[in-house]
């Protein structure tokens, strides 16, 4: 037969000693999650871009960074207005006498994608905000309603890379153009040369 066990008492220092051992690992826990909130850093709110520019006239783009070639390339394509970029691309000559003359290089663009206008900065501009009066009216369109209120909005934006790029998944640089599809704002555009910080109304390009 086997002994039958018996339970050992549990004593008041076996107890403390116990439940000594939970109350350290509560506070090596407790350590450890108010250091990991002390290091994370506080989310800072967004600030708002900047938008330049004459909005009842044309303003030309930053000279000698390939603005205007752009304008030209994405207006020739039409202006694609899609959910999301597609990417072109362009075979170029590089005429290399050495090597019997070209050098085909191929090259990748993208456009034509969704521009969200998150803190609605260009919409205010364009409904009133600028420099007091309605784009669309100095086109002669119909006043906009409802004066400089982002939920009157009709449209969306697009943005369109300007340099090209030697892979398709490549670095797209900081330069774009934003411009408007749709409504009565149709056709008006921005550039852009640090990625969105700031933006300069060159007019409506068509």
């Amino acid at each position: 037969m086997h002994p039958t066990p018996v339970e050992t008492p549990r004593t008041p220092r076996t107890i403390w000693r116990h439940d000594r051992r939970y109350l350290a690992l509560f506070l090596l826990l407790a350590t450890l999650f108010t250091g990991a909130l002390q290091a994370t850093p506080a989310l800072q709110p967004t600030a708002s871009a900047a938008v330049s520019g004459n909005i009842n006239g044309t303003t030309n783009p930053p000279n000698g960074l390939g603005f205007v070639n752009a304008i030209n390339y994405w207006s020739g394509r039409g202006w694609p207005n899609l959910a999301a970029n597609r990417t072109d691309d362009r075979i170029l000559c590089n005429l290399q006498p050495a090597r019997g003359g070209c050098v085909n290089t191929r090259q990748f663009i993208d456009g034509g994608g969704r521009y969200a206008d998150r803190d609605g900065q260009l919409r205010r501009y364009l409904l009133g905000g600028g420099s007091g009066a309605p784009v669309c009216a100095a086109h002669g369109s119909t006043p906009c309603t409802g004066g400089p209120n982002v939920g009157t909005w009709i449209g969306f934006f697009h943005e369109y890379d300007v340099e090209w790029r030697d892979t398709r998944r490549g670095d797209r640089g900081r330069l774009r153009i934003v411009r408007v599809h749709g409504g009565p704002n149709d056709g008006d555009t921005f550039v852009t040369t640090d990625h969105y910080s700031n933006f300069t109304y060159v007019g409506p390009r068509f």
